[in-house]
Order: C-alpha cells, then sequence, then structure tokens
C-alpha cells in the first residue's frame, strides 16, 4: 500500500511539472489547474471549546488530443483531522472531508464531434461531477449541502469516483445526460480503494442515471431519475433490491436589480425512493436563499439553506440503536478577494449528529473558515 501511495504522489509531482512547462509553451491543446484548499471547524456548543482543520490540494491536467478528442485527469491529496468523525456526524460534515491519502480522482476521454450537439465520455468518474450538483448549491461547506441525498453509500461520489459512461445532449437552453456507474463496495469503500487505482470492471452492480434541465429567464430546473443495483448496501438493510428513486430541482430568480447588483433567488430540492425499504435516506428536502452582490467592488454571495435527509423506516426497524434522522442547517457568506483566492465563513447547525448510527451525539453548533486558492 505505501509502494502506491508513492506512486500516486510521484504523479501529482509529475502534474507540477508538466504545468510548468506548459506555462512557458505556445501550444494551446493543454490546460492545467492547481487549487488548495483549507476548513477549519470549531464546534463553539462544547467545553472545551473543539476545533479541527482539513487541507486539499488538488490537480489536473486536460489535453485536446485532437478537434473531437480530449483526455482529462486529476488528483488530490487529503491532509489534516478527520472532520467528521471527530464530531460524529454520519455525513461529511465538510466537502473536503475524506482519508488522508495521495487519490487519483478523474480519469477520462471525452468525444465531442464537431458540428454535434452531444458528447461521449468514457473512463473514471464521479457522478457529482455532472449530476444533482448546481452552482448555487455547491456554495455549502456541509458535504451534504450540495445535492439530495437518497443514493446508497455504494454510489461513486467524491472522493471516490469509478469506471463509468457518460453521454449529453444538448437542445437550446436544455440538456440530457444520462450514465452509467460501476458501483461497488470495493470500488467506493476508501479504505478498499485507498488510492484511486483499482480500474477494475468487476463490480456488484450498476448506478444508472438521466436528468433533463433547462435554463429559462427566470428559473432553472432539473429532473432525473437513478436506480442503483448493488447488492453490499448499508448493514441494516434488509431488503437488496434495486434502489430507484426520482429528483427534483428549482432555482427560480426572485429579484435582480442589475444597477445595484443585486440578486435574490433560491434552491428548492427533492428526493424520494420509489421502495423506501431499498434506502437508508427515503426522501430528502432542501430549502436554501443565495443573495449575490458586491461589497468594496467584490464579489460576495451569501446562502442560508435548510436539509432534511430522512432515514426510513428500513434502518429504524432493523437497527436497535437507531435515534431518528440527522438533519442540518447552514448559512454561508463567500468573498471573492481576487482572482485566484476566495474566503468562506459559515454557521452550522447540525440536529441528531450520528443518530442513524445510535451515536447519541448532543447537537452541534459550528463555525467555519475555508480558504481556497486556484490557479
Amino acid at each position: 500500500m505505501q509502494n502506491l501511495t508513492n506512486l500516486v504522489k510521484n504523479l501529482l509531482v509529475l502534474f507540477i511539472l508538466t504545468a510548468g512547462n506548459s506555462a512557458q509553451s505556445q501550444n494551446q491543446n493543454h490546460s492545467f489547474f492547481f487549487t488548495y484548499t483549507s476548513d477549519t471547524h470549531f464546534q463553539v456548543n462544547k467545553t472545551p471549546k473543539t476545533s479541527v482543520a482539513k487541507g486539499l490540494l488538488e490537480i489536473g491536467l486536460t489535453f485536446e488530443l485532437t478537434s473531437e478528442i480530449s483526455f482529462n485527469t486529476n488528483g488530490f491529496f487529503l491532509h489534516g483531522q478527520s472532520i467528521s468523525k471527530s464530531f460524529g456526524d454520519v455525513f461529511f460534515i465538510s466537502s473536503i472531508d475524506g482519508r488522508n491519502t495521495a487519490r487519483l480522482q478523474n480519469f477520462w476521454l471525452e468525444y465531442a464531434p464537431q458540428n454535434s450537439n452531444w458528447i461521449l465520455r468514457l473512463g473514471k468518474q464521479a457522478f457529482d461531477d455532472e449530476f444533482l450538483v448546481t452552482k448555487k448549491s455547491d456554495l455549502f461547506i456541509h458535504g451534504a449541502g450540495a445535492f439530495v441525498f437518497t443514493l446508497p453509500n455504494s454510489s461513486p461520489q467524491w472522493p471516490i469516483a469509478t469506471p463509468a459512461a457518460l453521454l449529453k445532449f444538448s437542445l437550446g437552453s436544455s440538456q440530457i445526460k444520462t450514465a452509467i456507474y460501476l458501483a461497488d463496495t470495493n470500488l467506493t469503500n476508501e479504505a478498499f480503494n485507498l488510492n484511486g487505482l483499482n480500474f477494475s470492471l468487476a463490480a456488484s452492480g450498476l448506478l444508472s442515471m438521466v436528468e433533463f434541465s433547462n435554463t429559462l429567464p427566470k428559473i432553472d430546473f432539473r429532473v432525473g431519475l437513478f436506480n442503483d443495483s448493488n447488492r453490499s448496501k448499508y448493514s441494516s438493510i434488509n431488503d437488496q433490491r434495486s434502489t430507484t428513486a426520482f429528483y427534483a430541482i428549482a432555482e427560480p430568480l426572485i429579484y435582480n436589480n442589475l444597477k445595484s447588483d443585486f440578486i435574490l433567488s433560491a434552491h428548492v430540492a427533492y428526493s424520494r425512493v420509489f421502495e423506501p425499504s431499498t434506502a437508508v435516506i427515503d426522501y430528502d428536502a432542501r430549502l436554501a436563499l443565495f443573495l449575490d452582490s458586491r461589497l468594496n467592488h467584490k464579489q460576495v454571495r451569501f446562502g442560508f439553506g435548510f436539509f432534511y435527509p430522512h432515514v426510513g423506516q428500513a434502518v429504524s426497524n432493523q437497527s436497535q440503536s437507531f435515534l431518528g434522522s440527522e438533519h442540518f442547517t447552514e448559512a454561508t457568506f463567500e468573498l471573492q478577494l481576487s482572482k485566484q483566492l476566495q474566503w468562506r465563513a459559515a454557521f452550522q447547525r447540525v440536529m441528531n449528529p450520528g443518530a442513524p448510527e445510535g451515536l447519541n451525539q448532543p447537537n452541534g453548533t459550528f463555525l467555519v473558515s475555508r480558504l481556497s486558492f486556484e490557479w
């Protein structure tokens, strides 16, 4: 395992060296990104007050192999303390939380025919790169704040990616996406696939997704379906049938004053599993408001959301330690300090942390600081 870790770390160093050479090159057929994000969580309703810090270094490369074919890959290195485990949170209380490791994430080829309205992507991918997450909902720091959370734990979401095929069609302001991802705990469990180098095509199930989205002048919306046929699910789930659910997301524009750069909008999302006995979270409902404006000529954003991923009877009927559903609220402020530097401050209130697993934790109140640098 140590050899695998060293290999991935060497790949990340190679990415940096390649990017350094490309920055001096006149060749425009490749691009590079480098980001570093640090989170610090303070639990203020605990004596003594507790603070936990986490850092994420992410590096990625895109090559245009031909006018129609491109290659994309990225890797990251996580370090610091586990924020969620420190506070007993079932969900990732930070969207950059995870095991400390160097990991290869995305690794795919994309075919985009010229003068066409579709693209095909093949390779190692995570579903939340394309589905469910919106630019508005991605403002929140809590890991479960970005999208409705009814998918099983075998689904490939950050920080995990699995072999997949994705097809996208663009029809004016509308878009249709469909994809199939390998869904297997041997691929999606961080402990089993620590460095992301397991490219096995042998999986116990598939995650199939389809989504329709449309962008209108005063509202963006998405509707989608997914089916996860993986049989290795949560230990408390006896019903091993496929998990099938729908979701709907609407982001209406409430008020827009162009003269004062004042924009007020909302995010409303709901997802429900058709057969609740097959899933841990049988439905998820959330509501958020966003304010975009300027402060001293700098872009600022503010978001406030309430999130309720409901733990269903499939767990409560089987688990003697079940204590209820964990849910949370978050208020987040974002300030764009410069083109490369961004700062977020957040207030989080987590109710019933760890309850689905019988962890009798007190409600948590957190102050969060996130600093992000991108190059």
